[in-house]
């Protein structure tokens, strides 16, 4: 297989400070030896992953591009209607900081209150609803909090890997509980010890107490 050596970086993820460097060097015809450069970050898939796994410059990334599109649409819209809005916010904005949020969703505070003011800025665009608290407007508006949205993509992304929808080969495993118990729904997960905030919050691990407490109703719609 043929690699473009100019595109290929190294990354280590690593929860300790001292990084630990693995030297990969590849031989070329032109050049000889060439080895490849160690980054701290980098971007695959549109994620900006870094060595610890916090994604807090992916988020604030998406946070950024988000508010240039609220500024967009403030600068070409005045008295916008909801339809309007609801169309031009969820097309233009909204898809940019929940773009792939099941593998960065945040979980510490600032970050999520930081994610969330993007929509409590945009609903004050709507005409009649900017001196509303932001509660209000989202009970005006039918809109629920990004926070309850990256909950509920959460729980359909388990849903379809235990039902099959994805292939088994390439799908993330989830753990299944074997336990019998009348409580709960069929499709039970087993919950696993940890020891560190970055797994505990990761996606394998946050949904498991979340999906278990559903009832069978739900998940066999």
């Amino acid at each position: 297989m043929k690699l473009n050596m100019e595109k290929c970086k190294v990354l280590t993820i690593n929860r300790s400070k001292d990084s630990v460097d693995y030297n990969y060097n590849f031989e070329t015809k032109n050049v000889g030896t060439v080895a490849l450069e160690h980054v701290n970050n980098m971007k695959d898939l549109g994620v900006n992953i870094d060595s610890e796994l916090h994604f807090k410059d992916h988020i604030y990334d998406k946070i950024n591009k988000a508010y240039q599109m609220l500024g967009i649409i403030k600068r070409n819209f005045c008295d916008l209607d909801t339809f309007s809005f609801l169309m031009l916010y969820k097309s233009m904005v909204r898809s940019h900081i929940e773009y792939a949020n099941v593998v960065w969703s945040p979980y510490k505070d600032y970050l999520i209150e930081d994610v969330e003011r993007v929509q409590k800025r945009a609903t004050k665009l709507v005409k009649g609803l900017r001196l509303l608290s932001y509660k209000e407007r989202l009970i005006n508006l039918h809109l629920p909090t990004l926070k309850f949205r990256r909950l509920r993509g959460d729980m359909i992304e388990v849903y379809k890997i235990l039902s099959g929808v994805y292939d088994v080969h390439v799908c993330p495993t989830l753990l299944r509980s074997e336990e019998v118990r009348t409580r709960g729904n069929c499709l039970k997960l087993k919950t696993n010890r940890t020891k560190y905030d970055i797994r505990k919050y990761s996606f394998c691990n946050r949904i498991v107490k979340i999906w278990i407490s559903l009832p069978y109703e739900i998940i066999a719609t």
